[in-house]
C-alpha cells in the first residue's frame, strides 16, 4: 500500500482484523474444514469421534494443530511436533493439551505428571539426551526420537491427522515402514485426513488407498481456508478505499 500497489487490498487475507483480513488461526478457518471431513467420514461409517484413537503430526503450537485440539473430541494418543512427541496408549490428557494449544505451545511442554499410569506413555523432547523407550529401543537424543517416531510401533491408530510437517514426509521410499507395522506388515491407521499440505506424496497416497486406508487429500481438506480468503479477496478488491477501512477493518484485534 505504502508502495503504491495496486491491488494492495488483496494481500490482507488472513490477516489481521486491522488490516481488513480475517485469522484463520483465530477462528480455524482451515480446521473447521479439516474436521468436518472427519465428522462425516464417521457418520458415514457410523463411528463414534470420543472412541476415535487418533495420531497428529504438528503440534498445539501451531495453527492446525491447537485448533485441531481444541474442536475435536477423539482419544489423542501421540502428537509428534518439532519440540517433541507425547505418546499415550490411555489417550493423552485432554485438559493438559487444551491448556497447550490456548498457550500456542509444542508438545514438549506436557505436563509429564499429566500422563497416565501405563508403562507404554512416555514424553521425549528434543533436548532429552539416552533415551529408552518403554519397548526398550535406545536413542542417543530426543530428537533421533522425533526424526524416527513415525517409524515406530507407537505411530498408530484409528486416525492419521498430518497437521504439520515437511513436503513429502511420507513417500513412496518410506510409506512401509511409515504407515505400516514393521514386524505384523498390517496398516498402521485405517483413516487419513490430511491437513499439512503436500504431506504425502501421490504415490505414496495411491499406494494407501490400494491398500484399504480412507484417505482424504489436502486439497479438498483444508479448502475452509482458502473459501475463506477468496470471499476476503473478492470483497476487499471490489470496495474503495473508504469501505475498505469502514466495512473490513477493525481498530484493534480486541
Amino acid at each position: 500500500k505504502a508502495r503504491g500497489y495496486k491491488y494492495w487490498k488483496s494481500l490482507t487475507t488472513g490477516k489481521s482484523v486491522v488490516l481488513g483480513g480475517i485469522p484463520h488461526d483465530k477462528y480455524a478457518m482451515t480446521t473447521n474444514s479439516i474436521h468436518q471431513y472427519v465428522l462425516e467420514l464417521l457418520d458415514k461409517l457410523g463411528l463414534e469421534e470420543s472412541k476415535l484413537t487418533k495420531v497428529m503430526s504438528g503440534g498445539p503450537d501451531g495453527d492446525l494443530g491447537s485448533n485441531e485440539i481444541l474442536i475435536s473430541k477423539d482419544k489423542t494418543i501421540a502428537i509428534c511436533d518439532g519440540t517433541g512427541v507425547a505418546y499415550d496408549p490411555q489417550g493423552l490428557n485432554r485438559e493438559e493439551l487444551t491448556r497447550l494449544a490456548h498457550l500456542r505451545v509444542g508438545v514438549s511442554s506436557f505436563s509429564r505428571d499429566k500422563l497416565s499410569a501405563d508403562p507404554k506413555a512416555f514424553l521425549v523432547t528434543i533436548d532429552d539426551k539416552d533415551v529408552t523407550l518403554p519397548n526398550g529401543d535406545h536413542f542417543k537424543s530426543g530428537v533421533e526420537v522425533r526424526n524416527h517416531f513415525p517409524e515406530m510401533e507407537y505411530f498408530s491408530a484409528d486416525l492419521f491427522i498430518p497437521c504439520g510437517g515437511r513436503p513429502g514426509t511420507i513417500n513412496i521410499g518410506n510409506v512401509n515402514k511409515t504407515m505400516f507395522n514393521p514386524e505384523t506388515k498390517e496398516l498402521k491407521f485405517k483413516y487419513v485426513v490430511e491437513g499439512a499440505n503436500l504431506y504425502f506424496t501421490d504415490d505414496a497416497r495411491r499406494y494407501l488407498e490400494d491398500a484399504g486406508v480412507e484417505q482424504f487429500k489436502d486439497a479438498s481438506t483444508n479448502k475452509g481456508g482458502v473459501t475463506s480468503s477468496s470471499m476476503e479477496v473478492f470483497a476487499a478488491l471490489c470496495m474503495d478505499k473508504d469501505d475498505h477501512d469502514k466495512f473490513l477493518c477493525a481498530p484493534d484485534e480486541s
